[in-house]
């Protein structure tokens, strides 16, 4: 059975929580000030804390994905498995996928994953794969799909000549098709 993996790209993740850290550091910085230099409880005291605590949840959440060693995406004869997060792996039959329709959204190359039955994938949907597909859905984008720019950018060819040998359609988006 072939198997494909492709892994995630991690720069622009670090990238981001180098700036995150930045900012920590400036709400840890705004915090100090605040008890130091001011008598009781101010708005920019509670503001700091809630900034403070918020950004250190999304530098833990950013840290497991560039710790983690689990891959973005694996594709084989039966199977589509997409790691949203590193903790939360979501498999689709091959035999449920009729294509993959591609489509940009703000430059980002995207392949919306086109299922024969959408409501029984989202209703076992892991909680983040979920939310995503939600936001998906209420834009008028495919529920699933694969943004590009997540994986590593040598990955990215090796996943169009995988789409080819696995014979994985690919979908035309209707604007393209012309009348005949």
């Amino acid at each position: 059975m072939r198997e494909f993996i492709f892994y995630r790209s991690k720069w622009k993740v670090v990238l981001l929580g180098i700036i995150v850290l930045a900012a920590e550091a400036l709400f840890g910085f705004m915090i100090v000030d605040e008890l130091t230099y001011s008598d009781g409880i101010t708005g920019y005291l509670i503001l700091g804390i809630v900034m403070f605590l918020l950004l250190l949840w999304v530098l833990a959440k950013w840290g497991k994905i560039i710790l983690s060693t689990k891959p973005f995406l694996i594709m084989t004869e039966e199977e589509l498995t997409i790691f949203t997060s590193p903790s939360e792996p979501f498999t689709f039959k091959m035999s449920d996928v009729e294509g993959l329709l591609p489509y940009e959204v703000s430059n980002v190359p995207m392949f919306g994953i086109i299922l024969v039955d959408e409501e029984k994938y989202y209703r076992i949907a892991p909680k983040t794969t979920k939310r995503i597909a939600n936001i998906n859905h209420r834009t008028g984008f495919p529920t699933f799909n694969v943004a590009l720019n997540m994986m590593k950018r040598q990955d990215r060819e090796k996943f169009l000549v995988a789409l080819s040998e696995l014979e994985i359609d690919i979908l035309v988006p209707e604007e393209n098709v012309k009348a005949q």
